[in-house]
């Protein structure tokens, strides 16, 4: 067996907030999951890595998980440039995005 396409899921109170933070950083939507016409998971690419978004309520009903709390993980983003990213006005920019 071999494994391609790697992806990191991120389960999520608030599916439509964490979409918009992650488009606002440059990912785009690929796929989208519904369940009665409600949207339930997303997944996003961002060159060539991709993230999937899918709200807590939809891991338990679909695949029987109970995921915790959003803590211990860390999403890294490189820059060529870095004119723009100073500590605090990053804080801002990207808090202002939604992100804690």
């Amino acid at each position: 067996m071999e494994f391609k396409s790697p992806q990191i899921n991120l389960y999520v109170t608030d599916l439509a907030r964490s979409r918009t933070f992650y488009e606002k950083l440059g990912f785009k939507l690929t796929f989208t999951a519904e369940i009665e016409g409600e949207a339930v998971h997303h997944e996003l690419v961002l060159d060539g890595f991709k993230l999937g978004l899918a709200s807590r309520t939809s891991a338990n009903k679909v695949h029987g998980l109970t995921p915790g709390t959003n803590t211990g993980s860390e999403l890294a983003l490189w820059t060529e440039d870095g004119s723009g990213a100073s500590i605090p006005a990053g804080e801002r920019r990207y808090t202002s995005f939604g992100s804690t």
